[in-house]
C-alpha cells in the first residue's frame, strides 16, 4: 500500500516557486526539497524532473484578475474600473514578472508555456484593453494607448518588485487613477 501524500502539489509548487524566484532557476533540487520537506528523489518521482517542477512552479496559478473587468462593459464609472484594471495589472506583473524572468533563464523551453499560436497575458491584456477603451468611447488610437498603459503597468509592477525606490512615490492606486484619467480624457461624449 502506497504512503499517503502529506503535502499537496499546490503547496509544493508554491514553495518551489518561492525558492526559484529567490535563488534563480539554477536553484538546486536539494534546496527546493529542503524548503518543501521532501527528498529530492521524491520530488523527481512526483513531477518527473527538475525541469518539469520548474515549469509547473512558474506557471500562473489562476487567471489574471483584470480579465473579468475587461470582459464587461465600461459602464458609467469607466475611470474607476480602468484604475482597478491598472492596479491589477501592476500586481500581476510584480508577481509574474520574476517568475517569467526565472523561466526564461531556466532550461525550460518557453514555447511550451507560451506557444506562438497562443499569445501570452501581456498581449491579451493589450488586445482586451484596446477593445475596452473603444467601448468606453475613446475615439482613436486605442491600440497604442492600450500598449502604453499595459507597458506602464508591466514596468511599475516589475520595478516595484525590484525595489520601491525604482518607482515614483505615489501609491499604485493613485498612479492608476491618474493614468486612467489621462487615458479616458478624450472620450466621446
Amino acid at each position: 500500500m502506497a504512503r499517503p501524500r502529506t503535502i499537496a502539489d499546490a503547496e509544493i509548487l508554491e514553495l518551489a516557486r518561492s525558492c526559484i524566484v529567490e535563488n534563480g532557476p539554477g536553484v538546486s533540487l536539494s534546496t527546493i526539497a529542503k524548503a518543501v520537506g521532501l527528498s529530492a528523489p521524491a520530488l523527481v518521482k512526483r513531477f518527473g524532473s527538475k525541469e518539469r517542477l520548474l515549469f509547473r512552479a512558474l506557471l500562473p496559478t489562476r487567471p489574471p484578475r483584470w480579465t473579468q473587468a475587461l470582459a464587461t462593459s465600461p459602464g458609467d464609472d469607466a475611470q474607476r474600473v480602468l484604475a482597478g484594471v491598472l492596479e491589477d495589472l501592476c500586481a500581476e506583473f510584480s508577481e509574474v514578472g520574476p517568475a517569467l524572468a526565472a523561466l526564461r533563464m531556466s532550461s525550460v523551453d518557453t514555447s511550451e508555456v507560451f506557444p506562438s499560436a497562443a499569445p501570452g497575458p501581456p498581449v491579451l491584456a493589450r488586445r482586451q484593453l484596446a477593445t475596452w477603451l473603444a467601448q468606453a468611447g475613446v475615439p482613436h488610437a486605442v491600440a497604442p494607448l492600450a500598449d502604453a498603459a499595459v507597458g506602464a503597468a508591466e514596468a511599475r509592477g516589475l520595478l516595484s518588485w525590484v525595489g520601491p525606490q525604482m518607482v515614483d512615490s505615489r501609491s499604485t492606486a493613485q498612479w492608476a487613477a491618474d493614468l486612467s484619467a489621462v487615458l479616458l480624457a478624450h472620450q466621446e461624449s
